[in-house]
């Protein structure tokens, strides 16, 4: 009777451990866009370098940014970001891309959300 209850509390313990195991391998690739400007420290523009600052808790890093040029309009350029929970606290807030690949006369740059609303703009000088 008392190895029978020994075992069950190893299989629930191992139960509980695999459990864990699964929700932080689900945190670990839980992936959110950028939603708010509250969310966008700063947005620098030299020559055709794109950097972007974010205001992220310490916990979560840039995980991926997208460029495209507007179809609504030519002289703009969006950009969508994404972040992710970061569990080397590396903290990641900036991200660097080119607009070479775009036309020359560019206006404005805008970060946009998954439903391509504008979150943030700011026109090239």
């Amino acid at each position: 009777m008392e190895k029978e209850n020994r075992k069950q509390k190893v299989l629930l313990f191992v139960l509980g451990i695999l459990c864990l195991l699964v929700v932080l391998g689900y945190q670990q690739t839980k992936i959110q866009e950028i939603r708010s400007s509250k969310q966008i420290e700063s947005l620098a523009i030299e020559d055709s370098d794109v950097m972007v600052s974010l205001n992220l808790p310490f916990y979560r890093s840039i995980n991926s940014i997208s460029t495209n040029q507007s179809v609504q309009e030519p002289t703009t350029i969006e950009i969508r970001l994404e972040d992710r929970i970061d569990w080397s606290m590396a903290n990641n807030k900036t991200i660097e891309t080119n607009l070479y690949r775009y036309s020359e006369n560019i206006k404005k740059v805008n970060i946009i959300n998954s439903k391509g609303e504008i979150i943030y703009t700011k026109d090239i000088d």
